[in-house]
């Protein structure tokens, strides 16, 4: 925890609000830095090019997966699947603290979680 203190979260939140939902967020601060949660990252796959094949896309996520391998590494991330789908979206169990650490990289374009949807 005292990696990060809740300043910099809070800061973290505002300079990356675009890359997850503001209600993720306040979970998120809820939550311990050491929980293990599930996410979904989509990564940075925009180019100058306007029209791009699935596998154009796909290529261009494993680039930027191959960047924040060491974020994975670093807070216990684990992949939930070998390369990125043609979104350019990759599920991931990581911790807390490793979501923040994502939301800095300008490889991560937004973090959803991963959770199942219930009617009300």
């Amino acid at each position: 925890s005292a990696e990060f203190p809740n300043t910099i979260i809070s800061e973290v939140h505002v300079l990356n609000s675009m890359k997850i939902s503001s209600e993720f967020a306040v979970r998120l601060t809820r939550l311990n830095l050491n929980k293990m949660i599930r996410v979904i990252v989509f990564l940075e796959t925009e180019t100058e090019a306007q029209q791009k094949s699935p596998q154009e896309v796909q290529e261009i996520a494993e680039n930027k997966l191959n960047n924040i391998r060491p974020i994975l590494t670093k807070y216990q991330g684990e992949l939930l699947s070998e390369h990125p789908n043609i979104f350019g979206s990759i599920g991931v169990n990581i911790t807390v603290a490793g979501v923040y650490a994502l939301l800095e990289s300008p490889s991560v374009k937004m973090i959803v979680e991963d959770q199942g949807i219930f009617p009300r």
